[in-house]
């Protein structure tokens, strides 16, 4: 995987690794690096405090709904990078995860298109044959994890970078997993249209079980959802 040859490469450099900079640690598991790169393409955000000279990356979530999500992403950056996580609460139902690191700003930065404005064109910097199928695929998990919905009989997900829908959908396809990607006009004021994936039901088993969820919350309706499409399954209760 070139991307990851490269980090191999550069992130041996001295501003990286000298022993005054800091003690994160770059992992080169596809899996692990495709899945946070999807999340901070999903719900996440870099900024660089000129001031302070502080870069910063946050991951927003809902503070009731997604806490056992983000207890395992703490978890995962935590363990992987070895970089603390702050968790930090903004009124009842916001809450995000936050750290300070160069190291992973310029991680993201390689790898993701962020821009002017993040949400509006974030998507991955390079061809998608230039990627692992097993980092594409966990790209799509935590885009899912983080952006999508999961329905009865239904997965969707939702964004207004139209380059990573694109992105997502041709994943998708990729994997045999069929998927409509349509755009979501929005007649609000100041307020972008936006780009929407569906997965239908006859689909969600091979969703399941190629890209899967991470999100307790929204794999234990997927798995529902899952239930309900197979035609052997009965449900008792």
């Amino acid at each position: 995987m070139k991307q990851l040859k490269f980090l191999l490469n550069s992130f041996k450099r001295k501003r990286f690794y000298n022993a005054g900079y800091e003690n994160v640690i770059i992992p080169l598991k596809p899996k692990v690096i495709g899945e946070f790169l999807g999340v901070i393409a999903g719900d996440g955000s870099v900024y660089f405090d000129k001031k302070y000279y502080h870069y910063t990356i946050r991951i927003f979530l809902h503070a009731k709904d997604d806490y056992e999500y983000a207890l395992y992403l703490k978890k995962l950056i935590e363990q992987e990078f070895n970089k603390k996580v702050l968790v930090l609460y903004k009124g009842k139902n916001d809450m995000f995860l936050s750290f300070k690191s160069k190291k992973i700003y310029d991680l993201i930065s390689y790898f993701l298109r962020i821009g002017n404005n993040k949400t509006l064109n974030v998507c991955l910097n390079d061809e998608l044959q230039n990627y692992s199928k097993e980092f594409l695929r966990y790209f799509v998990r935590g885009i899912f994890d983080t952006d999508g919905s999961v329905q009865s009989r239904r997965v969707r997900v939702k964004c207004i970078s139209k380059n990573l829908m694109l992105q997502v959908s041709d994943i998708l396809t990729q994997n045999q997993i069929a998927n409509s990607l349509r755009l979501v006009k929005d007649k609000r004021d100041n307020c972008h249209d936006c780009y929407e994936i569906t997965i239908g039901k006859e689909q969600i088993n091979r969703f399941q079980r190629i890209i899967g969820l991470s999100n307790p919350r929204k794999l234990k309706k997927l798995k529902c959802g899952s239930r309900d499409s197979d035609p052997g399954y009965v449900r008792t209760a």
